[in-house]
């Protein structure tokens, strides 16, 4: 199915394995039946036309329904192993929104959600009896964020409304009249008060209503501000709001609800449950106080001090029960509980307290910029100490750089986007930042040191990462709704988290399909090769569309070349696809992301090409249509898209030429599109509304017959047939060989091949480990083989754009990006030589 979101459509895609009914008896007075199913439900809402996200996704694990009517009872069984409802949105700080599953050993068997009736038959046709109904729900887990929550309401708005608007328009229908019906309305006044008579509600009767005990671990996060308001009334309510509407494991219990013999309305029923869930609640509201993030939530401080004590007394008491060694065994253990959950009830205190007061601070700056790259570091928990100190070090030199920056950046920015209103409340912006900022980056500071320390010292149920993400979320491409592929789901993920969430802000436009293990992916900006290792993703390489060349298609393989830069000659990547058809269709879409890149394909025999950029005009009511535009309007000359191009623009690289000059399809009055405004649907006819007007200029090239099927040059090239000196034909092996350079980074001189006295590496070697010497000038020739290029620096292997690969220490893994804790780094130079098979026999291989 493919459906496209826009406007007030919904859909509904409910998916599962669903099992054939078993169990099933037909009888005169008996039927039966089961069903077994996985069930799960998305909600996708739209931004724009062409921009959808997910919002949630619900799954009921292993559902149960059952059935069975015999003898004028029915019975009815529903039961769920587990439910998990997910946030989807990519700026989640709680994956997991509800997640309710058995937790304690005893309730392994139990289902997670049980409802349960039995004996339900209409007595009369004012009473319905029941014989019992219980209602259970396992302990779960509710988090939740204010972003989410305007989400949904969105998303609930746009699908509710609709039914509640028949269901009023048919209340109000009696009611909806004509005028001229009064007269006869009033002449059948007593059937109308016949008619009219209150409905009397249908009795409900129990022998027993049950509602079993109900545990909730509650937390909120709120990121709402309101960073646009100048109002210091406002500023002073966010900042208290930011500080104190932040909760953490709130465990919110409620007792169980049990009546014999109860009698009443479905109406009545109802706001006695609700009233007693609210008296329960309201007997909880202190732990409610008692879990806020402002003050250090204490008290999860006091549940993991008692839970250390208690440990500190009951493992050597449990093991003298057996042996003195089991007792130094369990003071052993008892002691490192009770230090462990110290420092972990310690450590989130001191966060609590630095974050909130941080979040406060921050939203006094009223600089919406800073606060939203605030809370984007802040979604990044570290789970270890170091990592908590590096990211804290980072937010404080974020806050100190842009605190001394925006006193000049501030009012500037305020005087071009509001004058001199906008200047004032600019140079305001500025000297509050220029204090508050770095004294938040303090704060982050210190909140971030203490989060790593926390979760360094914490279980897998404190640090949260028991709950993650059923499935990746759904890509929604072009406001298409697809079926859910998973693959494209985790390269959307990807190219949002790897690299520090290094591009977030691009929009994934495809995922080849390609027999590698290698994933690419092409963005709106960019082309990226992720390798999966040791069950991490990592990056091989990226080339932004704005530096590729030439794209071409070589059968099932895509070729892009690069502009060159200073440090390099030239440069190539390839793309190999699952079959020629989806090499056709990554140059597709790289040209209609980069609508000036060249592109072509190769038959084997000539490759030819064609470049297009339109020419765009407005009408006016005295003037006609003319090449003067509205400010507002995009350039004359311009791509597809709207982007500023021009005929000029398009340089063609080394080996290809033009065939022909610029030219338009058609004549003068057949070769234009119009439409109301550049923004809109262009049509070939103008109609009465059409104030702008486009026509397509295109231009073919030729890729010359030396350059066809040749490669770029860091792209290794396969074996061609060479003639020996005795006139036969034979193959020619294509064989490399390579060294590696190894650097070290010093404070002061810099990055330096002379490595540190106790590194057991040298400056060259041929080996990636360093450990045996030997450089480009010692490398030799092997018998028989002839040089075919000269050496050149791999930059295919996913390091930098000069192929470094950087590492803390030379033992340690390597990675293509440095961070800020690298202080070596290596790369491969490499060499081709061709040799002849007649002499492959007798030369070593490298």
């Amino acid at each position: 199915y493919q459906r496209r979101v826009h406007g007030d459509s919904r859909v509904v895609i409910i998916s599962g394995n669903y099992d054939k009914p078993s169990d099933a008896e037909y009888g005169e007075d008996t039927i039966s039946f089961t069903i077994r199913t996985t069930v799960g439900v998305s909600l996708v809402t739209s931004k724009s036309e062409l921009q959808c996200i997910e919002v949630a996704y619900l799954q009921l694990f292993q559902l149960l329904f059952q059935t069975k009517y015999e003898d004028g009872f029915l019975s009815l069984l529903a039961n769920v192993d587990r439910i998990q409802l997910d946030n989807q949105l990519p700026t989640a700080q709680f994956p997991v929104v509800l997640c309710a599953e058995p937790v304690n050993e005893d309730d392994v068997n139990k289902p997670a959600l049980s409802i349960a009736a039995s004996g339900v038959r209409s007595f009369t046709e004012r009473m319905l009896q029941v014989e019992t109904l219980s209602f259970l729900l396992q302990s779960c887990t509710l988090m939740i964020e204010d972003l989410w929550l305007v989400d949904m309401y969105q998303v609930v708005s746009a699908i509710i409304p609709s039914t509640q608007q028949k269901s009023i328009s048919t209340l109000l229908q009696p009611y909806n009249k004509p005028e001229t019906d009064s007269m006869s309305t009033l002449t059948t006044s007593s059937t109308i008060s016949i008619n009219t008579q209150p409905k009397i509600s249908r009795l409900v009767y129990f022998q027993k209503l049950e509602l079993h005990p109900l545990k909730i671990t509650l937390s909120f996060a709120s990121e709402l501000n309101a960073a646009g308001s100048i109002n210091p009334l406002i500023v002073l309510v966010n900042t208290v709001g930011m500080a104190v509407k932040n909760i953490e494991e709130v465990p919110l219990k409620f007792n169980a609800l049990v009546l014999f013999h109860p009698l009443d309305t479905k109406q009545a029923f109802i706001q006695r449950i609700m009233l007693h869930y609210q008296k329960q609640g309201l007997l909880s509201a202190y732990r409610v106080l008692g879990c806020m993030q402002c003050i250090g939530n204490p008290v999860r401080l006091l549940s993991n001090l008692g839970s250390g004590v208690m440990d500190f007394f009951y493992e050597p008491a449990k093991g003298a029960l057996q042996n003195p060694f089991e007792m130094s065994k369990g003071m052993a253990k008892g002691t490192a509980s009770l230090l462990k959950h110290s420092v972990y009830g310690l450590a989130s205190t001191a966060q609590g307290i630095t974050g909130s007061a941080g979040k406060g601070l921050a939203s006094l700056t009223c600089d919406s910029k800073y606060i939203q790259q605030r809370q984007k570091m802040q979604r990044d928990r570290p789970h270890h100490l170091m990592a908590g100190v590096i990211g804290g070090a980072h937010m404080f030199g974020q806050g100190l750089v842009q605190g001394i920056t925006g006193v000049v950046q501030q009012p500037v920015e305020g005087a071009i986007s509001g004058g001199a209103a906008g200047f004032v409340a600019g140079v305001g912006k500025g000297l509050v930042g220029v204090v508050v900022k770095p004294a938040t980056g303090v704060l982050d500071l210190a909140s971030k040191t203490t989060q790593g320390l926390m979760h360094q010292t914490s279980s897998e149920d404190h640090i949260g990462s028991l709950h993650k993400r059923i499935r990746y979320p759904r890509v929604i491409l072009d406001g298409v709704l697809s079926p859910y592929d998973e693959k494209c789901a985790i390269a959307n993920f990807l190219l949002h988290t790897i690299e520090r969430k290094k591009f977030d802000k691009d929009s994934i436009r495809h995922l080849v399909e390609t027999p590698s293990p290698t994933m690419y992916i092409i963005s709106n900006i960019r082309v990226l090769a992720v390798v999966s290792k040791s069950h991490k993703y990592e990056l091989l390489w990226e080339a932004r569309l704005s530096t590729i060349e030439m794209a071409r298609q070589m059968g099932p393989v895509v070729e892009l070349q690069l502009r060159a830069t200073s440090s390099t000659s030239d440069t190539g990547r390839e793309i190999p696809c699952s079959d020629p058809n989806e090499a056709n269709r990554v140059l597709e879409v790289l040209q209609t992301e980069h609508p000036t890149l060249v592109t072509w394909r190769w038959d084997g025999s000539c490759a030819d090409g064609e470049v297009s950029v339109y020419e765009n005009q407005r009408y006016f009511p005295l003037v006609g249509w003319g090449k003067k535009l509205l400010p507002s309007d995009r350039s004359i000359w311009s791509d597809s898209k709207g982007r500023p191009s021009s005929k000029e623009s398009f340089q063609l690289p080394k080996g290809c030429e033009w065939i022909g000059d610029w030219k338009f399809e058609g004549s003068d009055d057949t070769c234009w599109f119009y439409a109301i405004d550049f923004s809109s649907s262009f049509h070939p006819t103008k109609e009465v509304l059409d104030a702008v007007r486009r026509r397509k200029w295109s231009r073919k090239y030729r890729v010359q017959a030396s350059t066809v099927g040749t490669r770029s040059p860091s792209v290794r090239p396969p074996p061609s047939p060479v003639s020996t000196q005795s006139g036969a034909s034979s193959l020619a092996i294509a064989q490399t060989v390579e060294v590696w350079e190894h650097q070290r980074y010093f404070p002061v001189r810099g990055w330096s091949s002379k490595l540190l006295p106790t590194d057991r590496t040298h400056g060259w070697s041929s080996e990636a480990c360093g450990k045996q010497r030997q450089d480009k000038v010692s490398t030799t020739l092997p018998l028989g083989g002839q040089w075919s290029c000269d050496w050149y620096v791999d930059r295919n292997s996913g390091g930098d754009e000069e192929g470094w690969h950087y590492a803390v220490d030379f033992p340690s893994a390597f990675h293509g990006q440095r961070k800020p804790t690298d202080f070596v780094r290596r790369r491969r130079w490499v060499r081709e030589f061709k040799q002849n098979r007649s002499s492959a026999a007798s030369t070593p291989r490298e």
